[in-house]
């Protein structure tokens, strides 16, 4: 079985083919194979998987793994992240994982990974907000909140940059509405 091989490239793989075939059969063995502590391409596809579905109680699982990742495989969690902040439904679930994601930017030392972090909070308040345009006034509503709650989170990753590069491109970042080029 492709999905359980000992390459976790193949593994990976294995679970992104299942996931558009079956997603809730995919999100059931991604949870599994989570305990597993995975590596390389198999850790990027569980936590894809994950964000795509979207469950409430997952945010859970991402504030767990954070604090004890590092390089590619920050930047695998926060791509499933992104995905879950897409995908959630329950604002509270939704608020801890924005701030799941703005302790991993604001916790990072390397300068150059905060930048690259920081964008994706920027390209999740701007996603929201043209979501926003597109809805109806109701819907609107709900999803300007969401923008405007990542908002404040950004700004407490302004507010925590120590860095004076890093400092003046997030500020340009923020006042014109732009992610990282």
């Amino acid at each position: 079985d492709a999905l359980y091989d000992s390459s976790y490239d193949v593994s990976g793989s294995a679970l992104n083919a299942l996931y558009a075939i079956d997603k809730d059969t995919a999100y059931v063995l991604a949870k599994q194979l989570l305990k597993t502590k995975p590596e390389a391409e198999l850790q990027g596809a569980i936590w894809s998987v994950l964000g795509k579905q979207g469950n409430d109680d997952d945010v859970a699982l991402f504030a767990k793994e954070a604090p004890y990742l590092y390089g590619h495989k920050k930047f695998a969690l926060v791509g499933g992240l992104y995905s879950y902040i897409e995908n959630v439904k329950n604002d509270v679930s939704f608020d801890q994982a924005v701030s799941v994601m703005t302790r991993i930017i604001i916790d990072e030392n390397i300068k150059s990974y905060r930048l690259a972090l920081a964008s994706y909070l920027f390209r999740l308040e701007k996603g929201y907000k043209q979501k926003a345009e597109k809805e109806n006034k109701k819907e609107a509503e709900h999803t300007k909140q969401r923008a405007d709650l990542i908002k404040g989170y950004i700004q407490k990753v302004i507010d925590a940059e120590k860095d004076g590069d890093n400092l003046k491109r997030l500020k340009e970042m923020d006042k014109s509405d732009s992610t990282l080029q």
